[in-house]
């Protein structure tokens, strides 16, 4: 059953590549379908095993295992236990909305980029079922190379090369460390296999930190923590639409993912050796995220500054020893997923409409986009931790079970709710409330590094059309849903 996930990305995968080369729309659209068909299905067929599946993390629910070499202890593993079963129903989910909310926006080489999104979602969603190390740092890097062409492809300016070879140089040598770790294990342990090494005794406590130290510089990377975060702000400004909701959904989740399955569950010891080092880097990466949103005029830099802080939040409570603060930090994950995800389609919107990201040129939309307005503002809120929305009882349940180890760190920490509160209502009310600005009123043409304004049309003060209300309604709802009904993830078995 967990199979037929990574199976319909493949065939449909091979379907289109064996479709002939076509430039004209028609083709185009109809590989767009294709690929929106494969995904939904996945997304469904996933959501079925959420229904009827719920083991503790840690127990997994086994559908394929071979032994791929009788002298090699390497195991193809595939299992899904309530950690990485909610985090594949968050990237398939989330992945179709991202994809139909770039319909109009990717104009060139659609068929290709179809393709690259069907294998960055197989890689991601391999990487959250395999339970072999070899396997998962091979699934763990491969994501590098979809990610890297797409921005590369299909970004926004003229530094986007720049910003991908951010990205591949910053997580290659991050996970070099991983690499060497997980080599050091098998040659000397004898066997990867994750479930093999939750029985392995005996270790030396150096040996373990150390192990524990290089998984944690390659997770570190993708989180992203402070001072290791630079490729961030870059990729997401360069990155198409699809590319930013992706990265600030489901990749960074990767961190966190790997984190809580390696670095706690294997290497607890460690973790609580380290917890000086966590506590420094998680509030560094709280603060210094949420002071860099505070000064952006740029609003993907914004949202990707902030993603830095909240991922700090999750950093903190991961390792933190608490089973209450893991649970907050999972809660946390799928809600940032949602609500950074949901941002990044919203200001996608507009950048589709007015071509730039500056903030200042915006102004006055609640007038002439009322509907956008509202679930923007929703999304503000979710994004500042209201109550009743997803941020809000991760980031609850996180501080009050951390205060029990450190009343002046809950206090530190809890600075990140007042920041983040300032903003994203800054963000919302730039670009909603007050005048209607001119550059809304024209068109915004970029030639050289000059603006000009130039009168058009008036179609782009048109609210959200069905298709992209449909997708920010049932973000909006989600996150509602999990902040409402979060109960249902706080009886999560650990």
């Amino acid at each position: 059953m967990l199979s037929g996930i990574l199976v319909i990305p493949i065939v449909m995968l091979i379907y289109i590549w064996l479709l002939e080369k076509d430039e004209k729309d028609e083709k185009d659209i109809a590989v767009f379908r294709l690929g929106l068909k494969c995904k939904c299905a996945v997304a469904i067929w996933i959501t079925f095993i959420w229904m009827w599946y719920e083991n503790p993390i840690g127990l997994f629910n086994w559908d394929f295992h071979i032994k791929l070499n009788t002298n090699w202890s390497w195991y193809l593993r595939l299992g899904i236990d309530n950690l990485s079963l909610y985090l594949i129903l968050l990237t398939s989910w989330l992945s179709i909305w991202s994809l139909l909310i770039s319909w109009n926006s990717i104009k060139k080489q659609r068929k290709r980029f179809i393709e690259l999104c069907l294998i960055l979602e197989w890689f991601v969603l391999f990487v959250f079922m395999i339970n072999d190390l070899v396997f998962f740092y091979i699934g763990f890097e491969a994501i590098l190379i979809p990610m890297f062409l797409m921005i590369g492809i299909w970004g926004s300016r003229g530094e986007k090369i720049k910003a991908s070879y951010y990205l591949f140089y910053y997580t290659l040598i991050g996970s070099l460390l991983m690499l060497i770790a997980i080599l050091w294990i098998y040659t000397n342990v004898g066997s990867t296999d994750y479930l093999w090494l939750q029985t392995w005794n005996n270790r030396d406590e150096n040996i373990e930190r150390w192990l524990w130290l290089a998984f944690f510089i390659a997770f570190g990377v993708k989180m992203p923590l402070f001072p290791i975060h630079l490729w961030l702000p870059q990729a997401h400004v360069e990155a198409p639409t699809y590319g930013s909701t992706i990265l600030a959904g489901i990749l960074l989740k990767l961190g966190g993912y790997g984190l809580l399955r390696y670095n706690y569950m294997l290497f607890e010891n460690a973790s609580i050796y380290y917890k000086p080092l966590i506590w420094t880097l998680s509030i560094l990466s709280i603060i210094y995220g949420s002071l860099n949103s505070l000064r952006q005029n740029d609003y993907k830099r914004l949202i990707a500054y902030s993603s830095v802080a909240h991922m700090g939040l999750v950093t903190l409570a991961i390792l933190n020893e608490n089973l209450d603060a893991i649970v907050g930090s999972i809660i946390l994950m799928l809600g940032h997923g949602l609500v950074s995800g949901g941002l990044f389609i919203a200001v996608g919107i507009l950048y589709e409409r007015w071509h730039t990201r500056i903030i200042n040129y915006y102004g006055g939309l609640n007038y002439v986009m009322p509907v956008f307005s509202t679930c923007f503002l929703t999304l503000s809120l979710a994004n500042a931790a209201v109550p009743l929305s997803s941020n809000f009882v991760g980031e609850f349940i996180i501080l009050t079970s951390i205060i029990k180890n450190s009343l002046i760190l809950v206090i530190i920490a809890g600075i990140s709710i007042v920041l983040s509160a300032a903003y994203s209502l800054f963000l919302y009310n730039r670009i909603c409330m007050g005048e209607l600005n001119k550059a809304i009123l024209n068109s915004i043409v970029i030639e050289s590094k000059v603006w000009e304004y130039k009168y058009e049309n008036m179609n782009k003060l048109k609210d959200v059309d069905w298709r992209e209300t449909s997708i920010l309604i049932l973000i909006v709802m989600s996150v509602i849903y999990i902040g409402v009904f979060s109960f249902n993830l706080y009886e999560l078995e650990l």
